[in-house]
């Protein structure tokens, strides 16, 4: 007897989904609405467990191997902090940084999901285009299929 994977996965997401817990764990109140109210990258979690799909958060927002490599990322950013200095000028921050002889506006990049159209139509090509927006580096899926090209 052979078991259809991709139709059990699909059962099983579509059973989560449905969990009371999931969607009474859904409906914080503590859930930022503007991305200015941020305090950390953190609280941006909330705002989109709140408006992605549950079998797309799920798929999102997990990882392989028990996990594993997901607390190890959540415990390496425990371990750094910030120094606070008061009273100084920070009209002018730079915030740029080079990785690999290319400049960039920020530190700070975008992290490959696989099938993005899971959670845009349009998949990457939103992404790919706020980013470019803000000169801010995006890597992509392996996953990523590449847009053709329509001829006129």
């Amino acid at each position: 007897m052979r078991i259809d994977v991709s139709r059990s996965r699909r059962e099983f997401l579509r059973f989560v989904a449905g969990s009371p817990a999931l969607l009474s764990a859904q409906q914080s109140s503590d859930v930022i609405t503007d991305p200015k109210a941020a305090i950390n990258v953190f609280d941006f979690e909330p705002a989109a467990r709140k408006i992605v799909p549950p079998a797309h958060w799920g798929y999102m927002a997990t990882g392989v191997d028990d996990d594993a490599t997901l607390r190890a990322n959540r415990e390496g950013f425990s371990r750094l902090h910030l120094r606070p200095r008061r009273l100084i000028d920070i009209s002018r921050v730079d915030m740029r940084t080079e990785i690999f002889g290319t400049v960039w506006d920020s530190p700070i990049g975008l992290s490959p999901i696989g099938n993005m159209k899971a959670f845009h139509p349009e998949g990457e090509g939103p992404v790919s285009r706020a980013a470019r927006a803000k000169n801010t580096l995006q890597l992509l899926s392996t996953a990523t299929k590449r847009k053709k090209k329509e001829k006129n």
